[in-house]
């Protein structure tokens, strides 16, 4: 698809780790659901296996939504596909697994669904998390109707993802307002695909903020949104697409 970088391609709103909220996170479950409650596009988070599985996890650890006291990335994926990342929600979802990028590849393009990939690297593997995700991402989104948005909060992420896979769309994630972000971002820029978006926290938003990340004619698209008169605000505002955990009341 080719990329004029004036219109933002993608939906405006986006289910946050698919119906994160109304569904375990990040699982198979997520994104049906957030399909069947009208959304057309979601975001999710992946991480790497001990023996490189790219799959789907938003903490280093295991405990949380999988009951395992462990790493992922000290976990193998044969460990990793036997647990339960459904039970931790609710009784409803007991049996969820825990899916592969692979699994959501499939999953998203059956349900015709828009994908910001959010690369979570373990400690001191970013550029090589980067690197592997990125070649699989090409080959398993390549029949999409959209290409997926790649984002991280880690530029050496970011970078082994571009120096990989040069014509990705990557969007930069700040929790956090760096003043010197410009820079940063600078190496993402490419000639095809490279750098669209800037992904802030919410809270980060100023007119005069929103103003500099458009001069450089990115977009900006920001988290987590779940007061609808706050994502009505923002959308007039000039933001171009918010990410949302309330999936129920804050729809395409």
């Amino acid at each position: 698809m080719e990329f004029n970088g004036i219109h933002w391609p993608f939906p405006k709103v986006v289910a946050h780790r698919g119906a994160g909220k109304h569904a375990p996170e990040n699982t198979l479950a997520a994104m049906e659901l957030g399909a069947k409650q009208g959304h057309k596009m979601v975001e999710f988070d992946v991480t790497l296996s001990a023996d490189d599985v790219a799959f789907l996890l938003h903490d280093d650890s295991l405990e949380r939504t999988a009951n395992l006291k462990a790493l992922a990335s000290e976990t193998s994926w044969h460990t990793l596909s036997k647990l339960d990342a459904g039970l931790w929600h609710s009784e409803a979802f007991k049996g969820e697994p825990i899916p592969t990028l692979g699994d959501i590849a499939k999953c998203t393009k059956k349900l015709d669904l828009a994908v910001n990939i959010e690369i979570k690297p373990a400690n001191g593997l970013d550029e090589y998390t980067g690197k592997i995700i990125a070649d699989q991402v090409v080959n398993l989104f390549k029949d999409h109707s959209l290409p997926p948005l790649i984002s991280s909060f880690s530029i050496d992420t970011l970078i082994a993802v571009k120096n990989a896979q040069p014509k990705l769309w990557l969007g930069y994630l700040m929790h956090e307002w760096k003043n010197d972000w410009q820079t940063l971002i600078e190496p993402l820029r490419t000639k095809e695909g490279g750098i669209i978006a800037i992904h802030l926290n919410h809270t980060l938003i100023t007119t005069e903020r929103l103003a500099e990340i458009k001069a450089l004619g990115l977009f900006v698209f920001v988290y987590t949104v779940n007061d609808l008169e706050r994502a009505k605000y923002l959308l007039e505002l000039g933001i171009d697409a918010i990410c949302t955990d309330e999936t129920t009341l804050i729809k395409p």
